[in-house]
């Protein structure tokens, strides 16, 4: 009986060892893998920080970019009041130089209307001057048969009168100078051709006077008749 409670116990014990080896071994196993999850902590922690140090570092170069961004969008809005200031500037400019041209254009437009209108004055001027020329053949003609008839008892007399065209010292304009040397008033009729145009006046000259027909201009031709005597005529230079 003690050989059988010997035996049981020693079978118990076995068991109980066995059992408390297999508890060693699981004990062993789960701090090796405690240690192991431990050390996957560890490093799991240490790339957490690395990350977090990344993610630091790429956020403190984002608000670096981000600071250059305002800068130029900074310099950016500078540069465009500057180019809108000399685009606005570039405009005056224009308009002036627009201006000028124009101005320049009217002046150009005033003077050939000038230069037509002297070209005109001047073929006035050229025509007056031929028909000075032919009156004044005619008149050495006529003075040359007056001398041919101063025989006769019809022959002409010498017009009492002086007669001459004066220049004004402070403008273009011509005056003409009639004075009479006759011993009574003398009737006499002007004839004035003037810029194309003739028009006749009738002057009654008192002995002794002069009067005077004003405001002709250069070119103008007079012509100074009365009754019995011989025509005067005279032309302004």
């Amino acid at each position: 009986m003690l050989a059988v409670v010997c035996i049981v116990l020693a079978v118990k014990l076995h068991s109980e060892t066995a059992v408390a080896s297999q508890t060693r071994t699981e004990l062993t196993q789960s701090t090796a893998a405690q240690a192991q999850s431990q050390a996957d902590l560890d490093k799991a922690r240490t790339q957490e920080t690395d990350l977090q140090n990344r993610i630091t570092a790429f956020q403190s170069s984002q608000a670096d970019l981000q600071s250059q961004i305002n800068q130029s969008k900074a310099s950016a809005a500078d540069l465009q009041g500057k180019l809108t200031a000399e685009q606005s500037k570039q405009a005056d400019l224009q308009s002036q130089i627009d201006k000028a041209n124009s101005q320049a254009s009217d002046a150009q437009s005033q003077l050939t209307a000038a230069q037509g209108q002297r070209g005109d004055l001047q073929s006035q001027l050229d025509k007056a001057n031929a028909h000075s020329a032919d009156l004044q053949s005619q008149l050495d003609k006529a003075k040359a048969g007056t001398d041919e008839a101063q025989s006769g008892a019809a022959a002409s007399r010498v017009m009492p009168v002086a007669a001459f065209l004066e220049k004004s010292s402070w403008n273009h304009w011509y005056t003409l100078r009639m004075h009479s040397s006759a011993s009574k008033p003398l009737d006499v009729q002007v004839e004035i051709m003037d810029m194309g145009k003739t028009r006749t006046e009738n002057v009654t000259l008192q002995p002794g006077a002069t009067d005077s027909i004003h405001r002709l201009h250069a070119g103008a031709w007079v012509k100074v008749t009365g009754a019995g005597y011989d025509t005067l005529s005279v032309m302004t230079q």
